[in-house]
């Protein structure tokens, strides 16, 4: 049962990275800004703004993965101090969920 725990955190582990390369890229973009140099080329760091995309995108893939495959285990396991493990595994990953889809949906809306 532990095996299953630890493959758990570490699935959550990888997504919380995720995010918080996306967070980063984001705050980035903000922090470089554009210009518009003498010669009216614009210049801006564009590219960061779907690579947060694709990490945030990356990252709640694998959460709901893994939330959802918690909650298969949890119906089928019998064992009861597994099943509170797996809820507070489970009760993390929506709070996740929930935390990052607020904090990037502010920074975009903050960036414009």
């Amino acid at each position: 049962m532990t095996e299953k725990i630890k493959k758990n955190f570490n699935s959550y582990t990888v997504t919380f990275v995720l995010f918080a390369l996306s967070v980063a890229c984001v705050i980035a973009k903000a922090i470089v800004g554009s210009s518009i140099d003498a010669d009216g080329m614009l210049k801006e760091p564009f590219f960061l703004l779907p690579l947060a995309l694709i990490l945030f995108v990356s990252g709640m893939v694998l959460l709901f993965v893994t939330v959802i495959k918690n909650i298969l285990i949890l119906r089928k396991n019998a064992d009861i101090q597994y099943k509170k493990e797996l809820k507070r595994h489970i009760l993390a990953g929506i709070g996740l969920i929930v935390l990052c889809t607020t904090v990037i949906f502010l920074l975009i809306l903050a960036n414009k």
